[in-house]
């Protein structure tokens, strides 16, 4: 139960209420998922807010470099999946440019209805 404006003083509160809408979760969080059969993508951004993305989402300190590439092209839901990974892998190597940015990448494939999927280390290679 939310009791705070009943027992704290007014100033105390108000400062207290500034204070949690200034709060920075410190991190972007990216949700995929299905939904029945409807893929969706939803970004938490670090300060609370949700977003509904299409296609894509991108989270970090390169995501700036990473959109610019990603948004180059159109996507549909005949792409093939290659093609999808390969832009995804282009992007995030166009982002390590950002000092900021780790060469780690891992991939995890969602289908619906079959499962979770991580590509091979011959397919990591031709992506790279």
């Amino acid at each position: 139960m939310l009791r705070g404006k009943q027992v704290l003083p007014q100033s105390e509160y108000s400062i207290l209420s500034r204070e949690i809408e200034r709060l920075n979760l410190g991190a972007d969080v990216v949700i995929a998922g299905f939904h029945g059969a409807e893929p969706i993508i939803v970004r938490l951004d670090c300060l609370g807010e949700t977003h509904w993305e299409d296609n894509y989402s991108v989270v970090g300190t390169g995501t700036d470099i990473a959109l610019a590439f990603l948004c180059q092209n159109s996507y549909d839901d005949d792409m093939p999946l290659h093609e999808c990974l390969f832009r995804v892998f282009e992007a995030k190597a166009a982002a390590q440019r950002n000092r900021t940015v780790g060469p780690v990448t891992a991939f995890e494939i969602l289908i619906n209805g079959r499962g979770r999927f991580d590509i091979s280390n011959d397919f990591f290679k031709l992506l790279n």
